[in-house]
């Protein structure tokens, strides 16, 4: 489940007698070389412990952005050597440190341009204590979570953390396991940690010292504590990706006894019972923010992305969609940073001969995802296909969604609810027999070709270029079906308080909600209504053929006589005496509306008009004008352009004012 999808650099850091030495070498294997390069600096600890507990101080009661940069930029400066600086700052690197010096906030660092953590891909490996463990985990169909959630129970958020996270695993195919304050007991967890059968550990709630033996735990109802210590000793702990997301625990403390280091924090139990990777954070952190964060570091880990990249990612993401907020900067993470879940889920035969070896990494993680996805129907689609790639390669979508003026989160949701509206009804096999759909498998097939031209494995771009240009494959239906989607859902939402002012609870128009000339049109309009169902053609014959309307002498003023608007739209007199509009059940309900005229009445409830707030004729005449329907059709047929009343209507209206 778990590979090293590249090989890391490795950073070694000791301090001793006022110097920093570092070492560096460009993979595990080098680090027995017969020379190896050491950089050194002069440093005061002192210095750099008061300058540590500033940042925490700055974090913890008052955060300030620019006081927490310049902070982590001194720090840089204390801590690298120059000629250490010149090489981290050439190019992006996957990083192992090595160091007993825990306390340093290493991925914090600041060169000037960015942080170490963001820069790079970092993740830390603990000196001074005792190895991980390895263990042979059981053999499983699918991979499989443990959330353990909010087991002291009175934290909500967690639990809708996990809950939502539970979902996004599944989508993935992860099977989960879910313990929650009801359910959680020491025996429980003890149970389920030592049965290795899981490949992801999610735990979310307090984390304290047990006031009786001072020992990090996780605190449970009725004032129980699981301590971590006891995770440390199990056998059967399997090898899991953890990620502890836990408030009011340190990610690591140490302090020395017999020359020796002794663990005192939350993420070492982990390692040393066998963990193949431990998150945690250093800090307290927002639920809110922790959530966010969570979800952002499992998106990256399922598009394929390394521990550490997906780590990089999130931190550089929550910084920027909020930067007055130091959550992206608290999680740690112990580990190699080239860490890569592979699901190794069930593929469908390849095309035309194709195997593994002809796509790189992340065009087969397209692969894999577009068959996950289709669990249900058994057939990988262009849009399952489709899907996988926007999940795995974001920026390359980012001209389309800035084009919709859509968000790519929200995309992405509707495009699910789609898939899953067209498989409603089915269930998922676990033993289906996956298959390419026939433009699947020539989007693979040509993609194939296209790479072979240029000498190269099928990258994404080969796969994105294809899926676009192959017109059977819907690319382009697929993407309007969304955007119509989310911009019919957005006019829904901006109409509904128009809707609830226009309209009472039972759906019967409100008086109150209408200036007199409204009323009266639609009074009139009513009259010539067809079936009571009024159009915006008879909005207009309202507007029309009402008692003293001001539209009528306004179409005199440019040539048009009541009879020739009564022959363009087909009608002769009245049919009956009118109804009253009030807010009861006499008066004319919402189902009496057509869709154009009930869109021109709401979009006439969203006009700002400082002299009038409510509903008018020149409001929403001005929206008819605007509409393509049949009214505006006769009105153009007839050489009176829609726009010329609009205009009039204005010179009309400013003439009376």
């Amino acid at each position: 489940m778990f590979e090293m999808k590249n090989e890391s650099c490795i950073l070694e850091a000791s301090f001793s007698q006022g110097i920093f030495s570092y070492s560096m070498s460009d993979d595990e294997r080098s680090i027995l070389q017969a020379a190896k390069r050491e950089y050194y600096i002069k440093v005061n600890m002192k210095n750099v412990s008061s300058l540590i507990d500033k940042l925490y101080e700055i974090i913890e009661n008052d955060y300030n952005k620019s006081s927490f940069m310049n902070i982590c930029k001194l720090l840089y400066q204390q801590l690298i050597p120059k000629e250490l600086s010149e090489i981290l700052c050439k190019k992006q690197r996957c990083i192992s440190i090595v160091t007993k010096n825990q306390e340093i906030p290493w991925e914090l660092l600041h060169d000037g341009d960015n942080f170490l953590g963001v820069r790079h891909l970092l993740g830390r490996v603990i000196v001074g204590c005792e190895g991980s463990r390895a263990s042979n985990p059981h053999q499983r169909k699918a991979p499989s979570c443990l959330l353990i959630s909010n087991p002291s129970g009175d934290l909500p958020k967690a639990e809708e953390e996990s809950r939502v996270l539970m979902a996004f695993l599944r989508d993935k195919g992860i099977k989960c396991n879910y313990l929650s304050h009801y359910q959680v007991s020491v025996s429980d967890i003890l149970m389920e940690l030592n049965s290795a059968k899981y490949d992801f550990i999610h735990y979310n709630g307090h984390i304290a010292k047990d006031p009786e033996t001072k020992e990090y735990s996780f605190v449970l109802a009725d004032n129980e504590y699981f301590s971590l210590n006891s995770i440390s000793v199990l056998e059967s702990f399997g090898n899991p990706f953890v990620f502890v997301n836990g408030c009011g625990g340190k990610v690591n403390a140490f302090h020395t006894y017999g020359g020796k280091y002794v663990n005192e924090g939350v993420v070492i139990p982990f390692i040393y019972a066998g963990a193949r990777a431990v998150i945690g954070s250093s800090w307290k952190v927002s639920d809110e923010g922790a959530r966010i964060f969570a979800e952002k570091v499992y998106k990256y880990i399922f598009s394929g992305d390394m521990a550490a990249e997906a780590l990089a990612k999130a931190r550089a993401e929550v910084f920027r969609e909020n930067p007055d907020d130091p959550t992206w900067a608290s999680f740690i993470l112990y580990g190699n940073p080239c860490l890569c879940f592979v699901n190794s889920g069930k593929i469908p035969d390849m095309p035309g001969k194709l195997t593994r070896a002809d796509f790189d990494d992340r065009a087969w993680k397209i692969i894999e995802l577009s068959s996950q996805y289709a669990k249900k129907s058994g057939l990988v689609s262009t849009t399952h296909l489709f899907l996988a790639m926007i999940e795995t390669i974001p920026d390359d979508f980012a001209e389309m969604y800035q084009k919709m003026g859509i968000a790519p989160e929200e995309f992405i949701d509707v495009l699910k609810k789609i898939i899953e509206a067209s498989e409603s009804g089915q269930t998922e096999i676990e033993d289906v027999k996956l298959q390419f759909s026939a433009n699947v498998k020539k989007v693979i097939v040509n993609s194939g070709v296209l790479a072979a031209d240029n000498h190269k494995k099928i990258d994404v771009r080969h796969l994105m270029n294809v899926l676009v240009e192959t017109q059977e494959a819907g690319f382009y239906k697929v993407t309007r079906l969304v955007y119509n989607y989310i911009k019919d859902k957005k006019k829904k939402e901006a109409a509904e308080p128009v809707l609830g002012n226009l309209f009472d609870d039972s759906g019967y128009i409100r008086g109150e909600s209408c200036d007199g000339d409204i009323i009266s049109t639609l009074r009139t309009a009513l009259e010539y209504a067809q079936d009571h169902v009024i159009t915006t053609t008879h909005l207009f014959i309202g507007m029309t053929m009402k008692s003293g309307s001001w539209l009528l002498k306004m179409l005199n003023d440019m040539g048009v006589t009541k009879e020739q608007i009564a022959e363009w739209l087909g009608f002769v007199t009245a049919t009956s005496d009118g109804e009253e509009i009030d807010s009861g059940r006499d008066g004319i309900h919402l189902s009496q509306f057509t869709k154009n005229t009930l869109l021109a009445l709401v979009q006439a409830g969203q006009r700002p008009d400082r002299s009038n707030e409510k509903i008018t004729d020149r409001k929403v005449l001005s929206v008819i004008m605007n509409l393509s329907c049949s009214l505006t059709d006769i009105l153009t047929g007839n050489r009176i352009d829609p726009q010329t009343i609009c205009r009039y209507m204005d010179q009309y209206y400013r003439r009376q004012e």
